[in-house]
């Protein structure tokens, strides 16, 4: 079931693709049947079965929280009146867009500013232990091979 809101009200519009898939199920179980044992044959059946408990109870929950969101009354009312959904998801989208683009400017400056800042010490610290250790490295090669 797909929901509809249709002024001011939750309608419910069959979806016939979960008859079909239901429909299309019990066929493949009817045609298993005749080819398989009943022991191998019930670990599918138990499957659909699960399968339809399943669907039945979300088609149950969903008739509960449809009739929910139509109660004035309730904490789950939705008034579609109350607002403009397509309007408020595109002031939405924009203020995210918006500072979006402000996170990114602010971030390539700070990749300028970084940039433009000298390389920092411990790199050429680094740098400096790194070759000292190969200058005593080659020296310890030299005094081995004399």
């Amino acid at each position: 079931m797909v929901l509809q809101i249709t002024s001011g009200k939750f309608m419910a519009r069959p979806d016939t693709f979960l008859k079909e898939l239901d429909k299309k199920l019990w066929t493949a179980a009817d045609k298993l049947r005749a080819n398989l044992g009943a022991a191998v044959y019930k670990h599918a059946v138990l499957g659909l079965i699960f399968l339809k408990y399943v669907s039945d109870s979300f088609d149950i929950r969903q008739q509960q929280i449809e009739s929910r969101l139509c109660d004035k009354n309730d904490d789950y009312f939705l008034d579609p009146a109350d607002y403009d959904r397509e309007e408020a998801y595109a002031v939405e989208i924009a203020a995210e867009l918006e500072a979006k683009a402000k996170a990114e400017q602010e971030l390539d400056a700070y990749r300028q500013q970084q940039a433009a800042l000298p390389e920092p010490v411990d790199d050429h610290f680094d740098q400096t232990l790194d070759e000292l250790k190969r200058i005593e490295d080659e020296a310890k090669r030299r005094k081995e091979d004399d």
